[in-house]
């Protein structure tokens, strides 16, 4: 699926407020099997996204691909052991705390339910994550 979602640059008034555009994709039932997939935009106050839609005049868009695999992949399909430029990685991770101070996370644990279909190795603010789904191993 693919998708364009213009940014615009809407006022925000109180302090934890913000603005969303997004999509979701999701197969399966709430509270049993559900598979979903999030992706969109989020203004935070004081953020800026630059350049933004104007209203009745020049419109500006983000381009976002999903894919999902029927095979129930999580991530590149591959083990997070796998590493660099095999396994999904995500990095820079930080918090932004009530002084929008981003902080890197602390007291981190990593918890998988199905070890032979998906795993994660975590490094401290950066994790590898992924695996096939469905295989021999794992039914």
């Amino acid at each position: 699926m693919t998708a364009d979602i213009n940014g615009w640059n809407p006022h925000t008034q109180e302090e934890n407020e913000f603005s969303l555009s997004q999509f979701w994709l999701a197969n399966g039932a709430y509270g049993q099997d559900l598979d979903s997939i999030e992706a969109g935009i989020m203004i935070a106050m004081g953020a800026r996204l630059t350049p933004y839609s104007k209203y009745d005049g020049d419109q500006f868009a983000l381009k976002f691909y999903v894919w999902k695999h029927t095979t129930t992949q999580m991530g590149s399909g591959h083990f997070a052991e796998e590493g660099p430029g095999k396994a999904s990685f995500f990095k820079n991770l930080n918090v932004i705390d009530g002084l929008k101070i981003p902080r890197g996370p602390r007291d981190t644990t990593t918890f998988m339910t199905k070890p032979n279909c998906y795993n994660i190795l975590d490094y401290g603010g950066f994790f590898y994550y992924g695996g096939p789904g469905r295989n021999s191993n794992c039914p």
